[in-house]
């Protein structure tokens, strides 16, 4: 399993969150769903440099080590490393076993023996299954051999993914430069990639529209680094309110990568974070992750012909079909988006053409808020995080019936949920769904003609599956 061929609901542990009182699980407080659990950088031991001097947990942080909270929680781990310092215990000229070069301010492993009994040594004791590569930029900043040894951080990079492979683990790089990414294209154990600056609440991370665009260009999971669910979090380490949860969701849900609430255990918004997946913490994703929109360069280069904030878009592509997804998180001043400026997708390809589409906006406990029409353009008001705008294009079919799909979900539509369409006559004919077995979910369908909605209950069956008789239901178990 990796985070990009099968994504799950992660539970991101920032310094935040109280140390974890092992007589219970988190999960059992908040009946959610977290599959992994993200351990941050206050875990391991540093040298006086703040480099990684042993990768192994501090007592004064995991009392009985982390193969106590991987025992009882039965979590598997995401851990944080840095840059190693040059009095890691790891390297021969510190005693150690293994060949590293040593400099004043960092150090780097040249052989792939150390990452081996890394990886084999976390993964068998404490459940390891992602490994973050954070501070990649520091690395070469502080390492001169980095900067001036032709093919040493490529050598670097590949002994780190080659090991993974070995293991059965998938890599997460953390504060990467351009030529760290490109590398990944040869290390196939690298899935993800952080493309946000560090999150604290009420600050801008959550801004990720330009840098989706290389991630997702170089086939990476875009992880917009962890959040909060709910506005106050007493009892946390930072206590600041975080204004705009929803549109952290939102965000994060939309990346296409991983989805990391780090809330107090008994802060978690239920609603929301359930809103971003399955009922057994499988995450609901676009086909495509969102993206700024061209035009949103053009005005920063010339003040014209384009919004003037974040405006993204995404979409999920089932079948002959295309849902876009469109979110303003702030527009300094009105804006009227033409089809034109969508992203051309598979079956969709809006320069040229766009199909009869319904734009709707729905709150998350099932209401269409507002259905049109969409006749080329959508207007997009002023705005800000507090109130920002999301909007869904779902295809018309030629009975006059749209599929809006799951409106408890921020992807009412997902690859993910709907993995497959069965048409007759250009009409959707049956919805293939999947999920848990026993999970109920709501298929809404909206009728053009009336301008009323239908929504069909489907129960998921034993075997994770669903069919539902688009437009009127019901849902079948087989076909």
């Amino acid at each position: 399993m990796t985070l990009v061929t099968t994504p799950t609901m992660r539970r991101s542990w920032m310094p935040c969150m109280p140390m974890l009182k092992l007589q219970i699980s988190p999960s059992d407080i908040c009946s959610l769903m977290y599959l992994i659990v993200q351990i941050d950088s206050w875990w391991y031991y540093k040298g006086p440099e703040n480099g990684v001097k042993n990768w192994t947990a501090k007592p004064s942080i995991f009392p009985n080590g982390i193969e106590a909270v991987a025992k009882k929680t039965g979590w598997p781990i995401e851990a944080h490393n840095r840059w190693w310092s040059p009095v890691t215990d790891y390297a021969k000229q510190n005693g150690g076993k293994f060949e590293f070069i040593v400099e004043s301010e960092a150090s780097l492993p040249v052989e792939e023996e150390f990452w081996d009994f890394l990886f084999s040594s976390s993964k068998e004791t404490w459940n390891l299954l992602v490994y973050e590569q954070d501070w990649l930029d520091v690395a070469v900043t502080r390492l001169q051999a980095l900067r001036n040894t032709v093919g040493l951080g490529r050598m670097w990079l590949k002994q780190m993914g080659a090991a993974a492979t070995r293991y059965g683990l998938t890599i997460q790089y953390c504060m990467p430069w351009p030529r760290h990414l490109l590398q990944s294209v040869e290390i196939s154990a690298v899935t993800q990639s952080r493309i946000s600056d560090d999150y604290t609440p009420g600050n801008s991370q959550w801004q990720i529209g330009d840098t989706t665009i290389l991630a997702s260009a170089l086939g990476l999971a875009a992880f917009k680094d962890n959040f909060h669910t709910s506005v106050i979090e007493k009892g946390c380490h930072n206590t600041e309110n975080e204004p705009a949860p929803a549109l952290e969701t939102y965000a994060a849900a939309l990346s296409g990568g991983p989805v990391g609430p780090s809330d107090h255990i008994l802060k978690a918004n239920r609603t929301l974070i359930m809103a971003t997946c399955m009922s057994d913490g499988r995450l609901l994703k676009p086909t495509h992750p969102v993206m700024s929109l061209d035009s949103t360069f053009l005005y920063r280069a010339f003040q014209s012909s384009g919004p003037n904030g974040q405006l993204w878009a995404a979409y999920t592509e089932v079948g002959p079909f295309t849902w876009y997804y469109i979110i303003s998180g702030t527009m300094s001043s009105a804006y009227t988006m033409h089809a034109s400026e969508l992203p051309p997708s598979t079956n969709v390809k809006p320069r040229t053409s766009f199909p009869p589409s319904l734009a709707y906006t729905y709150t998350l406990d099932g209401t269409v808020v507002k259905a049109m029409n969409f006749t080329g353009t959508l207007d997009i008001p002023e705005c800000s995080v507090t109130d920002f705008q999301y909007w869904t294009l779902s295809p018309i079919m030629a009975s006059g019936w749209a599929l809006l799909g799951e409106l408890n979900k921020v992807l009412p539509v997902s690859e993910t949920r709907v993995v497959d369409i069965i048409t007759s006559n250009g009409d959707i004919h049956v919805v293939y769904l999947s999920g848990e077995p026993g999970e109920v979910v709501p298929m809404t369908v909206y009728d053009t003609g009336s301008g009323t909605t239908e929504v069909t209950s489907c129960t998921i069956d034993s075997s994770g599956n669903s069919y539902f008789l688009f437009p009127h239901g019901p849902c079948v178990d087989s076909m």
